[in-house]
């Protein structure tokens, strides 16, 4: 192949990485856990998704947030593939014991800082030459997450167990009307405020419990109407 070539070829493989990194999204949050878990800290994650139809190497991707100088490094040799989805917890043996073995997890050097914010805070994805994948910048307010019953003054992702999960992975990730509160229960556990409810503790590693996939077939209101 002569020089030309050489560099064309570079460049469409540039190119064709770019386009499929763009298809790796943050897709799931779990900023402030029930304290029914035990340590809030201890049970925080993110769960990235790869909406495309090729795998992605994520080898020294960052995620990180506010916090200057901290960031979970993805370690050589990572990647995800076509469909699938990765988690980083922050506290690897805690979300184990809780979520169970088989959820994707990563593993990674480097700082998870002060971890996510209770009421406010950036998520970064960032690749290998610190380029933005992806990011959002939430808080605790009901225009982050619904308030699916309890007492109407915020969402349920803020500390009342649920995670904030992405509706559409097509859809900008800085609209908040793009994420909401899970309502999936199979990993709950029993609501002291809320007899025959149980509290969703997200669905790491799989589909959204209110993705456009899902909400074809359960919403919430079907939900409340059987309990």
């Amino acid at each position: 192949m002569s020089g030309k070539g050489l560099v064309l070829a570079s460049a469409l493989a540039a190119v064709f990485s770019g386009a499929a990194a763009a298809d790796v999204i943050i897709n799931e949050i779990m900023f402030n856990p029930s304290t029914a878990l035990g340590d809030d800290t201890a049970f925080e994650w993110v769960e990235i998704h790869n909406n495309g139809s090729s795998s992605v190497d994520i080898s020294g991707w960052t995620m990180t947030d506010l916090d200057t100088g901290s960031g979970a490094i993805f370690p050589a040799g990572t990647s995800i593939p076509a469909g699938g989805y990765r988690v980083l917890a922050r506290d690897a043996a805690s979300f184990v014991g809780h979520y169970g073995g088989s959820v994707p997890l990563i593993d990674w050097t480097g700082s998870w800082g002060s971890g996510l914010s209770n009421t406010e805070d950036e998520v970064l994805l960032l690749d290998a030459s610190s380029a933005v994948v992806d990011s959002l910048m939430y808080d605790d307010t009901t225009a982050w997450g619904s308030d699916y019953g309890d007492d109407n003054t915020y969402a349920d992702c803020d500390g009342d167990g649920a995670s904030l999960e992405r509706l559409d992975p097509a859809d900008p990730s800085t609209d908040p009307g793009n994420w909401d509160s899970s309502i999936d229960e199979a990993s709950g556990i029993p609501d002291a405020n809320w007899s025959g409810h149980d509290e969703s503790h997200g669905t790491p590693g799989a589909v959204n419990s209110i993705s456009v996939v899902s909400l074809e077939s359960q919403t919430w209101a079907g939900i409340k109407t059987d309990l």
